[in-house]
């Protein structure tokens, strides 16, 4: 985007100094990733919903606090686990996948660098060609450290006996496979695609961005003055409407991806039977379902786990994207697709908060 108005302004960009990839590479490891792990713990927990039909008497009031507990987004239940994972496992536990992490950002600059290596030629197609490429390819890069860091059992100390524990036999001797989770790499890139054309439209359109900054160096321009970081409330309102917009559309993917990413893994959950393939395929009724989160809770209260936790999983093995999606809609309310709508807000308009108008 920037790199179109540079290439037409004759000046030429070369990327983002090192010294703020470095500041963002440490504000990521150091405090996105606790908030983060917490966050995959809280989304891949099965937690089916009460029935108010199980109860002989149910008022109306009740059958209300029902339906609420269903529908409610979910907002604090990330700070929750952040304190939870600190009090039982300790500070250490909060810093899993810090390895992949940081290979990712890596993989990410690379690809940046590629990018502005071919700005001059990306200048001159429609921008929302460029964001159609780029969203595809950034998936592709993305996709596997996505699946091995939802997982979220690698240590930066001993990475390679730990990615032997959340990867299948299959996909070590085959690692590509993870390109072909059911439904994964289409929740990804819709996420990204979404995202990137909601910011199109926006910006294009509405003038997103509660501080629209100007180009001090365009030619012209005579530096920073009063009007450089001018406000308007028009502006600010259509900034978190923008926000609001697509934190509706990237929070019930974000969710769905956590299922889909961790249900093939032989991981951290606390596997209470021993179902076989064929029950595994076959839904437990409601009353089961209740049974075997308790049974989870209380096996979960008595040990003391020098692991993390990742919830009592769902015995129905989910097959696609849409089918994750009803599945959890059916089974867990629509508050399964919400959970941490508070970060993920938080973490949209940090991303968005500069966005310049045009």
């Amino acid at each position: 985007m920037q790199a179109q108005d540079d290439v037409r302004n004759g000046q030429q960009n070369v990327g983002p100094p090192l010294g703020e990839l470095l500041v963002h590479t440490v504000v990521i490891l150091c405090v996105v990733m606790p908030v983060y792990g917490a966050l995959i713990r809280v989304r891949a927990e099965f937690r089916p919903i009460s029935s108010p039909d199980t109860e002989p008497e149910v008022n109306a009031w009740r059958r209300v606090r029902y339906w609420w507990e269903s529908w409610r987004p979910q907002w604090g239940d990330v700070l929750e686990e952040i304190q939870r994972s600190y009090r039982e496992m300790g500070l250490r536990s909060l810093y899993r996948g810090m390895t992949l992490a940081f290979v990712q950002i890596t993989s990410q600059t690379v690809f940046s660098f590629l990018l502005y290596e071919q700005s001059e030629k990306m200048a001159l197609q429609p921008r929302w060609l460029l964001l159609l490429g780029s969203s595809l390819l950034l998936s592709i890069v993305d996709l596997p450290f996505e699946v091995l860091i939802q997982r979220e059992q690698v240590r930066w100390w001993n990475p390679w006996r730990d990615l032997s524990k959340i990867l299948t036999d299959q996909e070590k001797r085959e690692p590509w496979r993870l390109y072909f989770l059911p439904g994964l790499l289409y929740a990804t890139t819709a996420r990204k695609l979404i995202i990137a054309f909601l910011y199109l439209f926006f910006e294009q359109t509405f003038f997103p961005g509660p501080i629209p900054l100007q180009d001090s160096d365009a030619p012209g321009s005579e530096g920073p003055n009063v009007d450089t970081f001018s406000f308007s409330w028009r502006r600010l309102v259509l900034y978190f409407v923008w926000n609001s917009i697509s934190l509706a559309f990237a929070l019930p993917l974000d969710c769905i991806t956590t299922r889909l990413a961790i249900q093939h893994s032989p991981g951290n959950y606390l596997q209470l039977d021993n179902a076989s393939d064929t029950d595994r395929q076959q839904a437990p009724s409601h009353d089961d379902r209740l049974s075997d989160q308790s049974t989870a809770q209380a096996t979960h209260t008595e040990s003391s786990r020098s692991e993390p936790f990742l919830g009592h999983p769902p015995r129905k093995t989910y097959t696609g994207l849409l089918d994750c999606f009803f599945c959890m809609l059916q089974e867990e309310g629509l508050s399964s697709l919400t959970r941490g709508a508070g970060i993920t807000l938080v973490t949209l308009l940090v991303q968005t908060a500069g966005a310049p108008s045009r």
